[in-house]
């Protein structure tokens, strides 16, 4: 009788411990996946934010050229806007390290050559 008992504990042990290392299995799939969406999430982030650079700066390079100044407010104005159009290719490359653009002059650019 006492080797039933004892066959039967150990079997109970057994269980638990496959029940534990199961909870254990299923707590690192979760943190994995939870990972996963974090990074996807942040990856997603970026993009939308290179993507805004990315038409700010076509909006800007767009406005500037090719236009004149006829006083020294509309130059600030154009100069402004180059600022702003180089600050945005800035992003758009920190973001897009392998994109393409066209510069303020419209020749086609890649960030790898910056």
């Amino acid at each position: 009788m006492n080797c039933f008992f004892q066959g039967y504990e150990r079997g109970q042990a057994k269980q638990v411990e496959r029940r534990r290392e199961a909870e254990q299995e299923r707590q690192t799939m979760e943190l994995a996946a939870d990972a996963r969406r974090q990074q996807e999430g942040a990856r997603r982030q970026q993009t939308a934010a290179a993507e805004q650079a990315y038409t700010l700066m076509e909006e800007l390079r767009q406005s500037v050229s090719g236009v004149l100044a006829s006083n020294d407010s509309e130059q600030k104005i154009i100069d402004d806007a180059k600022s702003s159009w180089w600050k945005m290719q800035k992003m758009y490359c920190n973001r897009t390290p392998s994109g393409h653009y066209i510069d303020l002059e419209g020749k086609d650019k890649s960030c790898k050559t910056e």
